[in-house]
């Protein structure tokens, strides 16, 4: 039996998803981070719009929208920055966060904060990629 790619890939998408999620917040302690689940949502967005023909994507992200997201990612990366200077260190010093935390959570908290604005960043600016090719190609199998 031929199974169909629409059915295997929304099987794959999700797994994929939550392994973006896995890169993300493992990315502190192991390999991975903020730009390898940026990609890998960015690649789940291809895989959605141009391998499956669905009338409502996963993601429905316009080229205005998605140009918003890849502007917030680098947002929250320099308002964690700003963070710690109101806490009175230098720009993305953790552990002078002002709350009532220790260092090390301090840490883990801005690292975090700085991966999770890199995935956005990442993932919004791959998706605007995406969106501006999509606009200029036709990717039809049908041969003429």
């Amino acid at each position: 039996k031929t199974v169909n790619k629409d059915v295997m890939i929304s099987i794959i998408e999700p797994v994929i998803l939550i392994y973006a999620i896995y890169v993300l917040f493992h990315g502190e302690v192991s390999l991975g981070g903020g730009f390898q689940a940026g990609a890998l949502i960015g690649m789940t967005y291809l895989l959605d719009v141009m391998v499956v023909k669905r009338d409502k994507p996963i993601f429905n992200l316009p080229k205005k929208r998605a140009a918003a997201i890849a502007g917030i990612g680098p947002f929250i990366y320099a308002l964690t920055g700003f963070i710690s200077i109101i806490g009175g260190g230098l720009y993305l010093e953790y552990n002078k966060f002002p709350f009532p935390i220790h260092q090390a959570e301090l840490h883990s908290i801005g690292i975090t904060a700085v991966e999770i604005g890199v995935t956005i960043g990442v993932a919004g600016t791959i998706i605007t990629i995406l969106n501006a090719l999509m606009e200029r190609i036709s990717f039809d199998d049908d041969i003429n």
